[in-house]
């Protein structure tokens, strides 16, 4: 099956969203499965489709500070796209990646991310799925980056990707986020209400920067989207 690539470039979050949705709207059957990457125009944030930003933000400084917030057509928890890389992966009914579970689906695509971020880094990084011990009670956090959830991307247990999904009865919609580098943090612990949450998204995170010869953002970039394409080509 031929994948479908497309490149947006740099657009306001909101316009992101709009795009993802439609694509998903979109989608048949019969589609090829779609690799859709982005850039983030400005400084942004997105939340899940049932996340109250208001109850973990303060809206009045966010907007002091010219960052823009757009809530996503998939769920989770918020995270901000300061130092990420995002992506999004549509996957048809008809494609042999779609199940009727959605945990299937969050290790098929993070399978697919977690070999993509091995080339990059020339297998410097041992990325793997989350797991949660076998009992334990687990919640979604209300910022992603502040706690793994089951078959996110880690690294000794410190989380590197997040994901978050929306499933309908043609397709299904992924969209991805790799940390690259520390976000700042100083404007983060402005922003987020409980320091709680602020201190544990500082400790549960990991970044690719460690494990790659570049410190050039850009250029990480780009070397992550030709991976991605050349893995989607080979295994979508």
């Amino acid at each position: 099956m031929v994948l479908h690539v497309i490149d947006s470039g740099a657009l306001p979050p909101e316009k992101i969203m709009q795009k993802d949705t439609q694509l998903l709207d979109s989608l048949q059957r019969t589609s090829p499965p779609i690799l859709h990457f982005y850039q983030w125009e400005g400084k942004c944030l997105t939340y899940g489709y049932f996340t109250q930003p208001a109850d973990f933000l303060d809206l009045n400084r966010a907007q002091d500070l010219d960052i823009k917030l757009a809530r996503r057509p998939t769920g989770g928890g918020i995270i901000f796209h300061l130092t990420d890389f995002a992506f999004s992966i549509l996957i048809p009914v008809g494609h042999p990646g779609y199940s009727l579970n959605s945990l299937t689906n969050y290790a098929f695509i993070n399978q697919l991310t977690i070999q993509a971020l091995a080339n990059v880094t020339q297998n410097s990084l041992h990325a793997e799925l989350w797991n949660p011990q076998i009992g334990a009670v687990e919640c979604r956090p209300d910022f992603c980056m502040a706690k793994p959830t089951q078959y996110d991307l880690v690294v000794q247990g410190k989380k590197i990707g997040g994901a978050a999904q929306r499933k309908k009865k043609w397709g299904y919609l992924h969209q991805g986020s790799i940390s690259l580098c520390p976000p700042p943090f100083p404007l983060l612990k402005m922003l987020v209400k409980d320091l709680t949450l602020f201190s544990s998204i500082q400790s549960s995170s990991e970044y690719l920067v460690n494990y790659t010869n570049t410190h050039d953002i850009q250029e990480l970039q780009e070397k992550i989207k030709i991976s991605m394409i050349e893995v989607c080509k080979q295994y979508l």
